[in-house]
């Protein structure tokens, strides 16, 4: 039997399925962060943490795993690199059993942004969506900034992903091997293999894990000690004295002065009458207040509390809400029961979070 019919065990079932997982990972994180809307959000969520399962698990294996996994047998020196890089350009790459160095590099540089998407995706769904354990510790600011970062590097990530299958592809034509075969079986030919020691380092795993432990550890302590502020909880009252007529607005949703100018103007409320007790009308003036934009740390807060005008201080009337707003059908909100009924497209418009998976594209009936 000749050398090129024997084959050798390269790439172990754990590899093998990080490797496909992280790319069905991959897909379903462009698809729901790109192509799809808002309410798909949870599931972009979850796929996300599943990715930073894998991406922990995948550099744990790089100190413990198997040999060809391992990243001190990667061929990262400088010269192994532009040795290869030569052969490519004279289409006579060498071919290597484990990783080539150009590919040990592209290891590392999809290792090295996917985790930076992860990193600036919980940002965002900190700070900007208020969720998540860091929603207390994020300011909204640095959600919505970590938003473009977060964008572009999964952009970034996209194009390393296809650079890496092409790749793949010209080195399967050129060495005449089967690689994407190889990460399906495991297995490549033996004429190709040269030997060395696998260099396992449990003492690197265990010294790596405990830095990242120790590192999500304080930015837990941060978080409790250092809550950035979150919408209050409505209260009974206030719910029983407005929702009669409309849904119970989020303090959060207006500035303390436009609340100061709609209270101060109850008997030309928006062209309706109203008549509240003294008693009323100065405890929901007073938590209004108190409780108004500039005390919460939301995109709405930040956005609509700060553009509504005191001659004319409507959720509605501010650019913030049309942008938001501005492809939506009518017909859409008169099955939610009208534009003053955010509870019927927003599950936890009474949190005064608004956030983006919380949107039913399907609202309820109008009550």
């Amino acid at each position: 039997m000749g050398g090129d019919d024997i084959k050798i065990q390269v790439w172990d079932p754990f590899i093998r399925l990080c490797h496909w997982l992280s790319v069905l990972g991959v897909v379903l994180a462009a698809g729901t962060g790109f192509l799809l809307s808002d309410p798909w959000l949870g599931l972009h969520v979850a796929v996300g943490c599943a990715l930073a399962a894998l991406l922990t698990a995948r550099i744990f294996w790089g100190y413990v795993g198997s040999q060809y996994g391992l990243f001190s047998n990667f061929p990262l020196r400088r010269q192994e690199i532009l040795h290869h890089l030569l052969d490519l350009a004279l289409l006579r790459p060498r071919p290597y059993l484990g990783h080539t160095p150009l590919g040990s590099v592209m290891v590392v540089s999809l290792m090295t942004v996917m985790a930076f998407v992860i990193v600036t995706g919980v940002l965002v769904l900190s700070g900007e969506e208020k969720q998540g354990p860091l929603a207390g510790a994020v300011p909204y600011l640095v959600g919505h900034h970590a938003k473009l970062l977060h964008g572009l590097s999964s952009l970034v990530l996209l194009a390393l992903a296809a650079l890496h299958v092409v790749g793949v592809l010209v080195e399967s034509l050129l060495t005449r091997q089967n690689l994407p075969k190889a990460m399906i079986d495991g297995k490549k030919d033996a004429a190709f293999h040269i030997p060395y020691a696998a260099r396992r380092s449990w003492g690197q795993a265990v010294k790596r894990l405990g830095q990242a432990g120790l590192l999500g550890l304080a930015v837990l302590l941060l978080a409790l000690l250092f809550p950035a502020p979150l919408p209050v909880t409505l209260t009974p009252g206030y719910v029983r004295l407005c929702g009669s007529c409309h849904d119970p607005f989020h303090p959060s949703l207006l500035s303390k002065a436009a609340w100061q100018a709609i209270v101060g103007d109850l008997p030309g409320h928006f062209g309706k009458r109203l008549a509240l007790a003294p008693n009323e009308l100065a405890e929901i003036a007073g938590w209004l207040i108190a409780h108004a934009a500039e005390t919460a740390n939301t995109e709405p807060a930040s956005a609509i509390g700060s553009a509504a005008t005191l001659d004319a201080p409507r959720i509605t009337a501010t650019a913030f809400w049309k942008t938001k707003h501005h492809a939506i059908d009518d017909t859409k909100f008169i099955a939610a029961g009208g534009v003053l009924r955010c509870s019927g497209c927003h599950a936890d418009a009474v949190s005064g979070a608004f956030a983006d998976q919380a949107i039913d594209s399907k609202p309820p009936s109008p009550r």
